[in-house]
């Protein structure tokens, strides 16, 4: 790879994803001894040279004159010698809506088709009992069966099996549900809340118009679902909305993602999301790294590599960085863990990401409801 530096460069190598090694100096200071002091300094710069850092950064009582150069002949750039005395912090304020409105006025509807399990189901009603909220069960699979004759589907026919539950059989059910909730929203003179997320918006996976792509306001369009995760984790850790329903919430962060819509046979496992397109903690990275860092897909990777890899190389920053231990919530269970890929895998689920934000997703982007802007 030809870096900003006009070289060519390993990918392993940082900078030839144009970033820039930094090193940090604080000088053991003597009373009294100017060039003593000094000589700390320049030993130091040295170290930094000899670590391939491009800048040092010094207190800003260090000389304002920049030390003499290392004698360090294969140093291949020279460095850039910079002051800094300000401290910065970051104040995160919380804010809660409090409209006043009973939880009653919020209609909650499960709406179990073919492949709805049991345990989803049960967790959907405790939810909702524990909430407080105006709670219903809308079974679809009548209204699908009717769409799928009209159809002349297989499935309408008797046939069962991988091949039949196609992507028509899946999306007919997502359809129906939206269907539904639009015309109870007209029924009731409510509004549909959308369940769609960021990152399903961002890998196009959602069912299009009449579909879970649909609603009238979608609060959570700008929240990738890992984030989601975690403010549910959060939640129960902070003990918002009661004992039951955390172990509700629990339980419900523990299950696999899906969107079950294809029934499972005899002995197979439940219909998993990540399967299809690869861990969504990956996706996500990817999703911060192209559209709030505008990063080329070479440096997103180098980026994903140290983050995620479980076979990163012994690069640098590797063997001078400890791995920070993953956060950790207090007063929760340790439902979420923090994953590592091997780096093929890594690498691969970054080609699925691409190809699916960039290729075949747009334009699903361009229509889509009303809904808030979250974060910076």
């Amino acid at each position: 790879m030809q870096s900003a530096w006009g070289d060519e460069r390993s990918f392993f190598d940082l900078h030839a994803h144009d970033f820039v090694r930094v090193s940090t100096c604080v000088p053991r200071v003597f009373l009294g001894d100017p060039l003593r002091n000094a000589a700390a300094i320049g030993e130091l710069y040295d170290r930094a040279v000899a670590d391939g850092s491009s800048c040092c950064v010094f207190p800003s009582c260090a000389p304002r004159r920049r030390p003499r150069a290392s004698s360090r002949a294969d140093r291949s750039r020279d460095m850039t010698w910079s002051q800094n005395g300000r401290d910065f912090r970051d104040l995160v304020e919380k804010a809660l809506d409090k409209l006043g409105l009973p939880r009653s006025n919020c209609l909650a509807y499960t709406m179990p088709g073919f492949a709805t399990t049991a345990a989803t189901k049960s967790y959907a009603l405790e939810l909702m009992r524990c909430l407080g909220v105006t709670a219903e069960t809308l079974d679809i699979t009548p209204s699908c069966e009717v769409m799928l004759g009209d159809l002349g589907h297989a499935y309408a026919a008797g046939e069962r099996g991988r091949a039949v539950y196609d992507v028509t059989f899946e999306n007919v059910q997502a359809g129906e549900r939206t269907n539904h909730l639009f015309r109870l929203a007209n029924h009731k003179g409510a509004f549909v809340v959308g369940t769609g997320d960021l990152s399903e918006l961002a890998l196009g996976w959602c069912t299009y118009g009449v579909g879970d792509h649909m609603s009238h306001y979608c609060v959570n369009a700008s929240v990738p679902k890992s984030l989601i995760q975690c403010v549910i984790q959060w939640v129960i850790s902070s003990d918002f909305v009661g004992a039951d329903a955390n172990a509700v919430l629990t339980s419900i962060l523990a299950v696999e993602i899906s969107p079950e819509l294809v029934p499972q046979e005899d002995g197979e496992a439940m219909q998993s999301t990540e399967d299809a397109l690869g861990p969504y903690d990956l996706h996500d990275f990817q999703l911060y790294c192209a559209t709030r860092r505008g990063f080329a897909p070479a440096k997103a990777a180098y980026l994903a590599m140290h983050a995620w890899a479980s076979d990163c190389p012994d690069t640098w920053e590797r063997a001078h960085f400890e791995r920070e231990p993953p956060p950790t919530l207090a007063g929760a269970a340790a439902v979420l863990e923090d994953r590592a890929f091997p780096l093929a895998k890594v690498l691969d689920f970054q080609r699925t990401f691409l190809r699916r934000f960039f290729l075949t997703s747009q334009f699903k982007r361009t229509c889509v409801p009303n809904a808030p802007k979250t974060g910076g």
